[in-house]
């Protein structure tokens, strides 16, 4: 058996990973509308209190690989740096970069003594590379998210894979969020609205397809 421990699988991508995963092995949902394990990742102090119930219901040693994906990500706000308020950078950035750190640290933790396969899957953007006008603090936390993925690597690679995948254009609620905005905010949208309009949005389904495929993940 195995052990997926996802943030965000409630909608979106991480549904569909969910759903891809959980006929076969045991799979949990970390997100702030989860049946699962309820958890705002706005509010990061919360979060090891939550992975510790993970750890106490879920006992790894009877697991051959126990895996973390890293998918919660969080776009708005979307508008030029001058407008955004302070708990909107705040949030933004807990759920897109602070999260990931504080649910890799106490995942660490708590495999500390496991002698199974470790993974860690960090899903990034394209914005990590290519920082895209009106996402300032989504561009800057994926590419943290990143660094990350690297520190972990250099850390703990001799005891855990590390994977860091961009998953590319996909037809969730996030995008039709940036469709729906003024081109004031974010001048750039007709170019969203296009790739809507051309059929270039892949279904969340597909997406989490390859990024399984990628991360080597048998289904």
């Amino acid at each position: 058996m195995k052990l997926y421990i996802i943030t965000g699988a409630s909608r979106g991508l991480g549904r569909s990973i969910k759903e891809l995963l959980q006929n076969k092995y045991t799979v949990v949902d970390i997100s702030r509308s989860s049946k699962d394990f309820p958890c705002d990742l706005t509010l990061t102090e919360t979060i090891p209190e939550t992975l510790n119930k993970v750890f106490s219901q879920y006992k790894i040693h009877s697991y051959k690989q126990v895996t973390l994906i890293n998918n919660a990500g969080k776009i708005k706000p979307v508008a030029l740096l001058g407008n955004l308020s302070t708990k909107e950078i705040q949030d933004n950035i807990s759920v897109n970069l602070t999260a990931p750190i504080v649910v890799t640290n106490e995942f660490l933790k708590h495999t500390n003594s496991y002698k199974g396969k470790i993974k860690i899957i960090n899903l990034t953007s394209g914005a990590a590379k290519s920082p895209m006008p009106s996402w300032p603090a989504y561009s800057a936390a994926k590419a943290g998210l990143e660094n990350l993925s690297n520190c972990i690597l250099q850390e703990q690679g001799l005891r855990c894979e590390v994977f860091c995948i961009n998953p590319g254009l996909i037809d969730t609620d996030m995008q039709k969020h940036i469709r729906d905005m003024n081109e004031k905010d974010f001048p750039d949208i007709e170019r969203f609205i296009n790739f809507k309009e051309q059929g270039l949005l892949v279904p969340p389904i597909e997406v989490a397809q390859r990024v399984l495929k990628e991360a080597k993940e048998s289904l």
